[in-house]
């Protein structure tokens, strides 16, 4: 027998199991940035709401602005070694537009030495995504238990496309076109590292357990009875 998955993200079974594997990777990727003395902050970055028309533009300006914040600036580029970021759609109904922000959790060095403050992040932001209105970031450090780690492992994996599917057809297709052949979740720095070495362990345990299924039953074909017998 072959179990078949059709792996689409809009699919309520193909994405339960993909965030769970996402949400395994990201923790073990953020208990060992923990566990090389990194400290860990989570936040979210929004701009503000649009219409379906300018939904892909919108996406691909907050994923650059999001991107040069953390990377170019003298100070978060020395200081930020790796980060996981989600991307996230919600459409409200009653403004019949759309919200797209990202949550992130980031790897940082000299914390309490160099701090970097919310206002920094906001600053940058707002200054590469050309919009002095937008609210600030909410910043805020991860807990140093291993359940405030998978807590956020859970937030940035769960699915939450499928949500926006209940509205119509309109805005399903509209959120489907705006996030074909775009990635959602990315391990960006040192978090690129981290998840191919975790993903390679994973694979080689699966290696090992193959061919290892016990024989359930062995089928002939008879040529008078046209039929598989035992």
């Amino acid at each position: 027998p072959i179990t078949f998955y059709c792996g689409n993200r809009f699919c309520p079974t193909c994405s339960f199991i993909k965030s769970g594997k996402n949400a395994d990777i990201i923790r073990k990727v953020l208990m060992k940035a923990r566990a090389d003395k990194k400290t860990l902050i989570y936040g979210t970055f929004t701009t503000k709401n649009v219409k379906a028309t300018e939904l892909t533009k919108e996406i691909e300006k907050i994923n650059t602005a999001f991107t040069k914040t953390l990377t170019v600036p003298k100070k978060l580029k020395e200081n930020i070694k790796g980060y996981v970021k989600k991307l996230e759609i919600k459409y409200n109904p009653i403004q019949q537009d759309y919200n797209v922000h990202i949550h992130t959790a980031i790897a940082v060095i000299n914390y309490y030495k160099n701090h970097i403050k919310t206002e920094e992040f906001y600053e940058h932001f707002k200054r590469y995504v050309k919009d002095d209105s937008i609210i600030p970031p909410d910043i805020k450090v991860i807990g140093k238990t291993d359940k405030d780690i998978t807590k956020v492992a859970n937030y940035l994996a769960k699915e939450d496309l499928i949500q926006n599917m209940f509205y119509s057809d309109e805005v399903s297709n509209n959120i489907f076109n705006a996030v074909k052949n775009k990635r959602l979740l990315e391990f960006c720095l040192s978090f690129r590292d981290l998840k191919k070495e975790i993903e390679s362990t994973l694979a080689s345990k699966v290696n090992t357990k193959k061919n290892k299924m016990p024989l359930l039953t062995t089928l002939t074909w008879d040529n008078n009875k046209k039929i598989y017998i035992n």
